[in-house]
């Protein structure tokens, strides 16, 4: 052996595993961007979380969408029908309440109108006239309005028929009215029974009224009897003990006349017979 050239023995150090080699190559990569080993598992951890909880989300997403754009139309097309509904008025297919009479009523019959016709109003009225009633038979007659699909109170039978009573006399009219036919020993009769709110207004209003009544009611009263005045004042009377007022003709025969029954109901008719058979009904059945 050469003694100036010795052999040096290779060191066989244990090689590191691999996991610790990666670990210090994290750790170097960590230091250069200023970031710790802990941060970077950390980042990772959240970055788990978050895919697993946008994996289910990503799912049910679509079912929102849908779920909302039905929602929008199901308020959309609620919107159109009620804008349509109030443009409209209430439909054809829901049938207006109609309003009860005053009294008791034998018989309930209608004018049924398509448009609000006076000519029409009237030879349906004319013809309720004319027909046969039982005796002593009152028949209450509604007016139905098939364009508006409601029923006709006071007011909107005066404006249909040209009548105007002075201010204060609506000023004291309540809001509910009856306009009917009775059978008297006269032959039928209009009778007129309107709510009164306002006692002292309403009577002030008729006598204003007692100028032109005649004229008003006209087309409503019977045509077969003269309405010739006799005196052309209407004087007072009393019928079933309650105080009435009376216009005749130069026959001494009534044309029209008016009483307040309770100084709550007023009943305009052609006749003492009529006014008294109303005020009997409503002394044996006190109006509701």
């Amino acid at each position: 052996m050469n003694g100036g050239s010795q052999n040096v023995p290779e060191k066989n150090e244990p090689k590191k595993p691999g996991i610790r080699t990666m670990i210090s190559d994290v750790r170097e990569y960590a230091s250069g961007k200023k970031f710790s080993l802990g941060e970077l598992v950390s980042a990772k951890q959240e970055r788990k979380t978050a895919a697993a909880f946008e994996s289910p989300m990503s799912k049910i997403r679509p079912a929102i969408y849908v779920f909302i754009a039905l929602l929008i139309i199901i308020v959309a097309a609620f919107g159109a029908f009620w804008l349509k509904r109030t443009i409209q008025g209430p439909s054809a297919g829901t049938a207006a309440e109609s309003p009860p009479p005053i009294i008791r009523a034998d018989r309930e019959v209608a004018i049924e109108l398509e448009t609000r016709n006076q000519k029409t109003f009237l030879d349906l009225w004319q013809k309720f006239l004319d027909s046969q009633l039982r005796p002593r038979e009152f028949i209450y007659v509604k007016t139905f309005d098939q364009s508006q699909n409601e029923f006709l109170d006071a007011k909107d039978i005066f404006n249909l028929v040209e009548i105007t009573p002075p201010p204060l006399f609506e000023n004291g009219m309540g809001p509910r009215s009856t306009f009917g036919i009775i059978d008297t020993a006269l032959g039928n009769e209009p009778v007129f029974i309107i709510e009164i709110n306002l006692y002292s207004s309403a009577f002030a209003g008729l006598l204003q009224w007692e100028e032109k009544m005649t004229a008003d009611f006209a087309k409503l009263l019977k045509p077969d009897l003269s309405y010739d005045r006799g005196e052309n004042v209407f004087l007072d009377s009393v019928v079933e003990n309650n105080d009435a007022r009376f216009l005749r003709n130069r026959t001494g025969k009534p044309i029209i006349g008016y009483s307040i029954f309770n100084k709550q109901f007023l009943i305009i008719a052609q006749s003492e017979q009529a006014v008294g058979a109303i005020i009997r009904i409503m002394s044996t059945l006190p109006p509701q």
